[in-house]
């Protein structure tokens, strides 16, 4: 009798092993790769943000603790002031286009009309265009002697004299020039996601506001709006964090020039860490990067828990 019940108590247990420890054996692999692709990195990074560590072969490549000398020097630093405040403005121009433009598109593509499926096919060729050949194109249309842009200002009679230099002036220019760039590679990626949030609103609301007599303005802030309060939230933070960290097409096409015009924080870490040579000091951007999309990630999960 007792061994019939040891034996029990024995499958039970490994019964329960089984069951408890085998799902973990299988994210196990996900674990690792999350562990050395994403956490090893970032702990890696923020290390190295309080340390003096440079690349140059001339110095000691050892990293030197710092404590928090660089994020001091950060506070000094011209540049980076000049490149923070660049890149919340590019920030909030981007994202704000991208979805006021997205979200009109995605009216359009949601209403009944012959080749919609087509439009909504063609609406994601910028999104899948590689960032690379899309800057590359950009500057091409933006070029100053032979950009499509100019000569097609000038054919309507909208430029006289000499042509403009879109992407080579100080001011504001260049940097609204790689704005309507980054707009419209992000637009795509706006308007298929509000398309699909407008294709989940019951169509007895509209067929309720129809009867009301409601116009159209009405039916946009008080059915359109609020059934996508949720999904503009989500794909707004997406876009912030996306646009907040570009680096790609705003360096091919001025790698933040002119007069540091378009010089994002990512442009500032990537020549500090690999032109300067000065990694610790471009840990430190990082970090600053790190710290404004978790205050942003925290800003919204307050905001859906407050609503909810």
């Amino acid at each position: 009798m007792n061994q019939k019940q040891d034996k029990s108590g024995g499958e039970d247990r490994g019964f329960f092993l089984r069951k408890t420890l085998l799902p973990y054996g299988f994210i196990l692999p996900v674990l690792l790769v999350v562990l050395v692709v994403l956490v090893y990195p970032l702990v890696r990074g923020m290390y190295l943000s309080f340390t003096h560590y440079s690349l140059d072969p001339l110095l000691s490549q050892k990293p030197v603790w710092v404590g928090m000398m660089n994020y001091v020097n950060l506070m000094k630093d011209f540049v980076f002031r000049l490149s923070f405040k660049t890149t919340v403005l590019w920030t909030v121009i981007v994202v704000s286009g991208q979805y006021i433009i997205g979200l009109v598109l995605a009216l359009l593509l949601n209403a009944e009309f012959k080749g919609r499926g087509l439009f909504r096919s063609l609406i994601l060729i910028p999104w899948i265009v590689p960032s690379i050949a899309a800057a590359l194109a950009w500057i091409w249309i933006y070029d100053q002697d032979h950009g499509v842009l100019n000569v097609m200002l000038r054919q309507l009679g909208l430029l006289r004299g000499e042509n403009v230099a879109w992407l080579g002036s100080s001011t504001w220019l260049a940097l609204m020039a790689v704005c309507v760039a980054g707009i419209w590679k992000g637009v795509p990626f706006m308007t298929i996601v509000l398309l699909a949030g407008l294709q989940s609103i019951p169509v007895e609301l509209y067929e309720a506001s129809r009867i009301d007599g409601a116009r159209f303005r009405q039916v946009v802030r008080y059915i359109i709006i609020p059934h996508l309060k949720t999904i503009s939230a989500i794909t707004l933070l997406l876009s912030t964090i996306w646009t907040f960290n570009q680096f790609d097409m705003v360096y091919i096409m001025t790698k933040g020039g002119p007069a540091y015009a378009t010089h994002l924080l990512s442009i500032y870490t990537y020549l500090m860490a690999f032109d300067a040579n000065e990694m610790g000091y471009a840990a430190a951007i990082a970090g600053v990067l790190l710290v404004v999309m978790m205050v942003i990630m925290a800003f919204y999960f307050w905001v859906t828990r407050r609503e909810e």
